[in-house]
């Protein structure tokens, strides 16, 4: 009966064990077989069953610790930290326990793998090329060689080594044909192709993976690829015509987006700009709060932009996509696209109020953005010219404003001579009063015209020695750099030469021609200069005003007068606004950042030691104070002088009453 027992527990104790795994192996499959989010990690509930995965493993280890599932235990547990993605120093502890426990287990080649794999996420990549490397030229572990060369090629891609991943899966294709990654590596060789942007090369593998015996799933992932290849060459009528057929096909509900994306990019470069709305529409409505639907929004903002020429439209899906996707890539785009488009709406609506030379300024600040931000330079180089077209229609308004002031001068003048003839007699005051009246209001429209042709002027000067030389100076540097067009490149340079024979933009286009480095002043800085004289304008009578001024110019990263300006700022926090904490936080960047000793030197008054003075009242103040002191200490002195002397004159009378004496000096004043 006993042993019976026995036997019956013995048999219980392997079918719970065996369960236990069994269980664990099927929440492993399960979380395997679910779809990963657009961002490639698993979903919550891919978690929870890697999460249940581990808790039946670590069950089996630790109540039947020396089975002979043991190492499957471990593998399994391992491999599931690693596919939950945020704990990858467990994983990699497991593995190495496997490999280290269990040398002969079946499990040994594969956990070398993924070690590798995890060792690469936790950013120690040196170890897991080394684990590659090793493996790759070991016939141990020749089975697994074409899977090896595709983490590896993997790996590459991420670090945008593309010629390198382009080598082992070359090498998976050529040596490994009939192996299971043989397929997928000539899939990942066309996207390797594709994120290099060697669309005509990626088009060419896509097409030629397409005519080969493959999976369902390879086939119209290649021809998703194929479509957006296309669609970044402008092939725009072939990316849609590819597009629209892949929909009919495509099975997999996570990857319609994608697809509706470039179909919907297609058709607004098409000018098919209503149903490119409604497909961008269905985009965002189907994929709230994910990257995808910022992507849908900047494009659909690029469409009012490029297409349709709705600057304002633009605008507002650029907008969109910064206030509602903060850490999306595109919000970076959208916001240069806005200022873009933004400068666009000011060139071809300017306020009536903007002074002539900032208006100008803006104008060359929107065709510097077409070079950098657009990369769009023939638009760039329609804006200088509208720049240079500009100086003839100010010429003829001073020209004009001339004309006008000689005839307000001419009709003062002849109401001079009337208000000189007139008699003095009874109604003579009503009159003169009269023509008085109106020889102000020809005197104040003169003082209007004057300033206006002032500015005028400034305007023409600064064509004359800015703005000309610098428009044809870029657009010298966009004909000889980016267009390689020589002949515009010398016929521009000569007319700068011949016009401009002494100015720095002539001689910097000069070294650009011979290769030499090329140092200018922008317009950009032009315009910041002008802001922080004006800032300083109000440093002793408004010091919060000249800190507003120069903060934006404190952010601006690449400007020259950025140290200056946080100087400043702390400055007057300090010293005229008394708040020492936010002094220091400029002062302090300034201290550990900046390379000029000057200002560096400057700073120095307030430290002691690399220890922040810290101002509890204001230096003036306390300057006042002292000074008041000193002061009064001087009077008291003079009091007792005074108070001294009036009582020795007391006691001795005679002592200031001039008598002769001997003394040479007895009567000296």
């Amino acid at each position: 009966m006993k042993k019976y027992l026995m036997i019956t527990l013995i048999l219980l104790s392997g079918c719970v064990y065996y369960n236990t795994f069994y269980n664990a192996e099927q929440y492993f499959a399960e979380a395997q077989k679910m779809e990963l989010q657009d961002s490639g990690k698993p979903t919550s509930g891919a978690i929870q069953k890697y999460n249940k995965t581990i808790k039946k493993c670590e069950i089996v280890l630790e109540y039947y610790e020396n089975s002979e599932y043991s190492d499957d235990a471990i593998f399994l547990m391992a491999k599931s930290f690693f596919y939950i993605g945020n704990n990858y120093t467990q994983a990699v502890s497991n593995f190495e326990n496997l490999m280290k426990y269990y040398p002969k287990s079946e499990y040994f080649s594969e956990a070398k793998l993924f070690l590798a794999q995890a060792k690469f996420r936790l950013n120690d990549k040196e170890e897991a090329y080394d684990i590659l490397q090793k493996f790759i030229v070991n016939d141990y572990f020749k089975d697994l060689h074409p899977l090896a060369l595709k983490i590896l090629a993997n790996f590459n891609l991420e670090e945008e080594n593309y010629i390198e991943s382009e080598y082992y899966l070359r090498k998976i294709i050529e040596e490994y044909p009939e192996s299971a990654e043989y397929e997928s590596a000539f899939f990942m060789r066309g996207k390797t192709q594709t994120d290099a942007k060697n669309f005509p090369k990626a088009i060419e593998i896509f097409s030629s993976l397409l005519e080969t015996e493959i999976k369902r799933s390879i086939k119209l992932d290649a021809r998703y690829f194929l479509s957006y290849n296309y669609l970044q060459l402008e092939n725009y009528a072939k990316a849609k015509a590819i597009s629209e057929d892949l929909l009919k096909n495509e099975y997999r509900e996570n990857k319609i987006s994608k697809i509706q994306m470039v179909l919907a990019r297609a058709q607004a470069r098409l000018e098919e700009v209503e149903e490119a709305k409604e497909l961008f529409e269905v985009i965002i409505n189907d994929n709230k709060r994910t990257d995808l639907a910022a992507e849908a929004n900047f494009y659909l903002g690029e469409m009012y932009y490029l297409v349709l020429k709705d600057y304002e439209k633009a605008i507002e899906s650029y907008i969109e996509v910064v206030m509602k996707f903060k850490n999306s890539k595109f919000v970076e785009p959208a916001i240069a696209r806005s200022i873009v488009a933004n400068q666009i709406v000011k060139f071809h609506n300017p306020d009536k109020n903007t002074d002539i030379e900032d208006l100008i300024l803006q104008h060359f600040k929107l065709a510097e953005y077409y070079i950098d931000i657009l990369e769009q330079p023939d638009s760039a180089i329609i804006i200088y010219d509208k720049i240079l077209e500009r100086r003839i229609n100010i010429q003829f308004q001073a020209d004009s404003l001339d004309s006008k002031i000689v005839e307000i001068d001419t009709e003062i003048d002849s109401l001079n001579i009337i208000i000189s003839e007139i008699q003095a007699g009874e109604d003579s005051l009503n009159v003169r009063k009269k023509y008085d009246d109106e020889k102000k209001i020809f005197s104040d429209e003169k003082e209007e015209f004057l300033d206006f042709k002032n500015n005028l002027d400034e305007a023409l000067k600064l064509y004359h020695e800015e703005f000309i030389p610098y428009a044809k100076f870029v657009k010298i540097w966009i004909y000889n750099e980016l267009k390689q067009d020589s002949s515009m490149t010398i016929a521009i340079f000569d007319e700068l030469l011949r016009d401009f024979p002494e100015n720095k933009y002539t001689c910097a286009a000069q070294k650009l021609l011979n290769d030499e480095e090329v140092i200018i002043s922008t317009t950009s800085d032009l315009q910041e200069i002008a802001t922080y004289e004006n800032a300083l304008e109000y440093f002793s009578d408004n010091p919060q005003k000249t800190v507003e001024i120069l903060e934006p110019i404190s952010e601006n990263k690449n400007g020259k007068f950025a140290e200056k300006a946080k100087f400043v700022i702390g400055y007057l926090y300090y010293f005229s606004l008394s708040d020492s904490l936010k002094a220091k936080t400029y002062l302090d960047t300034l201290l550990v950042n900046s390379v000029d000793n000057e200002i560096k030197n400057a700073i120095g008054k307030f430290y002691t030691n690399s220890i922040f003075k810290k101002l509890d009242r204001l230096p003036t103040l306390v300057e006042f104070e002292k000074q008041e002191e000193k002061e009064e200490k001087e009077r008291e002195e003079q009091e007792n002088e005074e108070k001294n002397s009036e009582e020795e004159t007391n006691e001795n009378p005679q002592k200031n009453v001039n008598t002769t004496s001997d003394d040479p000096d007895s009567g000296k004043q």
